[in-house]
């Protein structure tokens, strides 16, 4: 009889202790995971919160047109009120929404090369300078620049985020609620804004 190779042997070693620690994981209620594996738990949370605030940006990005001391700072007087031209409308409720697929699209190739929690940093970091670009903005050109290259950013935490959620999160480590939480938050950003118009 044939004695068998290492690496046969070596394979089988390698299944096993796979099923051992599976085996382990199955045991561990949902308490002692998040203690066993904090920072996945962690990430898991913070990932939930980027497209609850994707989600609350969409939509109150969209309410800023219809704020009045906009529409004089960007806008011109006409007929006793101050009005933003239509064109400008458009281009700040589309072109956010434009460059955000384009983002989505090019972020899941970015994170496969970087990894999804540089990926998730580094749109952070493309939205604090795009929302300081609105925010010092002092024509529509500028103001559309910062809303326009948020728009990838946003692209980017919306569908990033989730893929991460769902390559971490085993229904044995981690609580199998963070998707059902996650796609809970987009249609809830209707539900948060009324509560913050003044």
């Amino acid at each position: 009889m044939e004695k068998p190779s290492a690496d046969l042997v070596e394979h089988a070693d390698d299944q096993q202790l796979g099923h051992i620690a599976n085996q382990e994981d199955h045991e561990l209620s949902k308490w002692q995971s998040m203690k066993k594996y904090p920072w996945i738990f962690t990430w898991c949370v913070y990932a939930v919160w980027c497209v609850l605030l994707v989600s609350f940006e969409n939509q109150a990005s969209g309410n800023v047109t219809g704020i009045p001391e906009f529409r004089k700072d960007f806008g011109h007087f006409y007929e006793g009120d101050w009005v933003l031209e239509a064109k400008w409308q458009s281009a700040f409720s589309g072109g956010p929404v434009a460059s955000a697929v384009v983002g989505a699209l090019c972020s899941g190739q970015i994170a496969d090369t970087i990894g999804r929690k540089l990926t998730i940093g580094i749109s952070l970091l493309i939205t604090v300078a795009a929302v300081t670009l609105e925010f010092v903005a002092t024509t529509n050109e500028m103001f559309f620049g910062g809303k326009f290259l948020n728009g990838f950013a946003l692209g980017a935490l919306a569908s990033v985020p989730i893929t991460y959620v769902g390559e971490v999160r085993s229904p044995f480590i981690i609580p199998s609620y963070f998707p059902t939480v996650i796609l809970m938050q987009i249609p809830s950003r209707s539900l948060l804004l009324p509560s913050a118009e003044p």
